[in-house]
């Protein structure tokens, strides 16, 4: 079976995915984002495995083999984000829990864009990792991402997050934790601490230098609510450092043992 759309006017600069959204309202846009990456859709004749932009009288073909269908996908939606702030430049988006910033492979589940209203094409300065809430900055054109990333590069663009971790960390105790991190090869997608002994037995193992400036701000019985201030921006920086130290963040999966739910993990 194939399906012909035609782009119409009022279309105009929609993403290919969104646009297979209109064809195929009841199901999951992960799912047709598989399509493209599968050489199932054709954009004027021509197979496409990317995303794309497309123009008014653009012709978009789906090929779907005979017996099979595409089934809507029942995935629990996320709320919409609020906007904190906007300008002709950016959005400041408050960034719920549990929704990547950009598509994760093999979960079906809404990125923080497809969650945003009118289907503007945002683009990313910085990201957030899924299980953490908090402010994200996003550009509305070329122009801004860059002077916005160049402003973070720089540090004119600070970063600020609060953390419940497990453990003593008393109100007003202040530490600087600068510890190089690199990917853990024995677990994809985990991180580490790499020691200062083995950078200068292996310098050429994957590493990068990283710091972050700690504040207690309120001590409880068994745990305490850290602020944190990450001058460098690396994956996973600000859990690493904190289970680095025997503070690891509650709810962690990764880093932490336990069986808390959820991250506790905000950037304001």
């Amino acid at each position: 079976m194939k399906i012909k759309k035609v782009v119409p006017w009022e279309a105009d600069g929609i993403r290919l995915d969104r646009f297979l959204s209109t064809l195929f309202p009841e199901t999951h846009i992960s799912t047709l984002r598989w399509l493209i990456r599968d050489g199932r859709v054709l954009v004027d004749g021509r197979l496409t495995l990317r995303q794309l932009n497309l123009r008014p009288n653009t012709l978009v073909e789906v090929k779907i083999p005979e017996g099979e269908e595409l089934r809507a996908r029942k995935v629990p939606r996320a709320r919409a984000p609020e906007v904190l702030y906007a300008d002709e430049a950016c959005l400041v988006v408050d960034k719920p829990a549990g929704v990547p910033v950009i598509p994760e492979r093999f979960r079906e589940v809404e990125t923080l864009r497809d969650l945003m209203e009118g289907g503007e094409k945002l683009r990313i300065v910085h990201r957030l990792d899924r299980d953490t809430s908090g402010c994200l900055l996003l550009a509305r054109n070329r122009e801004a991402q860059r002077a916005l990333s160049q402003q973070f590069r720089e540090r004119g663009i600070e970063k600020v997050y609060l953390a419940l971790v497990r453990g003593r960390f008393p109100e007003g105790k202040t530490m600087d934790v600068e510890r190089a991190i690199g990917p853990d090869m024995r677990s994809r997608g985990r991180m580490r601490v790499v020691p200062a002994e083995e950078i200068e037995k292996h310098p050429r193992r994957p590493h990068k230098e990283a710091f972050t400036r700690l504040e207690g701000k309120e001590q409880f019985r068994g745990y305490a609510l850290v602020e944190a201030r990450p001058r460098t921006g690396r994956t996973h920086q600000v859990r690493v450092h904190l289970a680095s130290i025997g503070l690891p963040l509650v709810g962690d999966r990764i880093y932490a043992a336990g069986v808390d739910r959820g991250l506790f993990l905000s950037e304001f």
